[in-house]
């Protein structure tokens, strides 16, 4: 399958949600390293 052409503004939004993403599973990823989260509450 080939990677569809994106304009600058569809690259942006993909590139500003890509990171809002990263930030979210860093989030979950300490909360549960620090016990603030189970896995089960997690999943």
């Amino acid at each position: 399958m080939a990677i569809p052409q994106l304009s600058p503004e569809e690259r942006q939004a993909a590139l500003e949600k890509a990171k809002a993403a990263r930030i979210k599973r860093a989030k979950v990823r300490d909360d549960l390293k620090s016990g603030k989260l189970t896995l089960k509450k997690v999943l």
